[in-house]
């Protein structure tokens, strides 16, 4: 088997990925829950601006802050004084946070039905859908690190510091208008629910209960008053018990892909690499870097991959409030029966 490595090769494995994903019995393992992060990139919304150029990985957000403005009795006009608005930035470091590879070796593959090129492609596909589900959890983590203090003491929720309890017999048609006040105290603007098992019968009963004389089109009128996305396979994993209310554009998940777009437009660097990126097909937005190189090794010539994602995740400033976030973070139980440990991004 000889093979002459070239932007048109990569570009046909490319083509044999394509068929796999489109495949709807070959890409079932494929599809990655990853509801969680698509919710968060879908409401995004960052003004972040380069420090020294498109080869750094230094980004600024900045913004103004005015809290404490005195209203007082009429004067004279004569006399006109006060202070100006107080200018802060913040900066982030995009990095390498996670990393995957595979190798494929180019002997084996002579005695396989199977050619080399379409094992390529589906291992490709394969661990980008692992990075996709590992960016999921980053950014469960990344919510609960930047959870915020729940400014609504009253109603249903027993409220602490970074968390609010609400009871298990809570969890009902009336718990909407409970987030409605959560929402207006934490002045909180077109916020979104993301939740596991939480309201997870709810949601799917009410809108098949919709015709019925006993309040069903209400209750799903209620429950329109939010976006919701459910996630049970990622929530129940890593924040169990739990659901967010997260305030738009208070959190953003940032990417930088460092290479050209797609594999037809690879660039060979030191003869025997090759370096592009790709778009993660489950997580719209997100793109990979990928490094091919070709090697030998144990009587054997390889042709290995890695694939990277550069990114990081950021939450806006609250200006005037330092503990209020934009995140908040529900958990079904008291305070009594249930411990909340912190989770980190790892």
């Amino acid at each position: 088997m000889s093979l002459n490595i070239s932007c048109g090769y990569l570009h046909t494995i490319q083509r044999m990925a394509d068929d796999i994903w489109a495949d709807p019995m070959k890409n079932n393992d494929l599809i990655a829950d990853v509801i969680t992060a698509k919710a968060v990139l879908e409401n995004q919304s960052v003004n972040f601006t380069e420090i020294t150029g498109t080869k750094n990985q230094e980004l600024r957000v900045e913004w103004l802050t005015k809290c404490d403005i005195t209203v007082g009795a009429c004067s004279d006009d004569c006399t006109i004084d006060g202070a100006d608005a107080s200018p802060a930035c913040k900066d982030y470091e995009i990095g390498c946070l996670y990393e995957t590879e595979f190798k494929v070796p180019l002997r084996a593959y002579r005695d396989r039905t199977i050619e080399m090129q379409q094992s390529i492609a589906f291992q490709k596909l394969a661990h980008m859908t692992a990075l996709d589900e590992r960016i999921a959890q980053y950014v469960i983590a990344g919510l609960l690190t930047n959870a915020g203090d729940n400014l609504f003491p009253g109603g249903i929720g027993d409220a602490d510091p970074g968390i609010t309890y609400i009871a298990p017999q809570y969890w009902d048609d009336a718990i909407w208008g409970y987030f409605d006040q959560v929402r207006r105290l934490n002045k909180f603007r077109n916020p979104y629910l993301i939740t596991g098992n939480n309201l997870y019968q709810l949601l799917f009963n009410r809108p098949l209960e919709s015709a019925n004389a006993q309040g069903g089109a209400a209750n799903v009128r209620k429950i329109n008053t939010l976006r919701v996305y459910q996630d049970p396979e990622n929530i129940e994993a890593h924040a169990p018990g739990q659901t967010f209310l997260v305030h738009k554009t208070a959190v953003a998940l940032l990417n930088k892909a460092w290479n050209k777009i797609n594999p037809i437009n690879a660039e060979v660097k030191a003869g025997q690499y090759w370096e592009w990126s790709e778009e993660s097909k489950n997580l719209p937005g997100v793109f990979y870097d990928f490094t091919m190189k070709e090697t030998c090794s144990g009587n054997d010539f390889y042709q290995a991959f890695k694939i990277k994602f550069h990114g990081l995740f950021a939450a806006n400033p609250f200006p005037c409030h330092d503990d209020n976030t934009g995140v908040l973070v529900f958990e079904c139980g008291t305070v009594t029966s249930h411990a909340h440990d912190a989770v980190e991004p790892a």
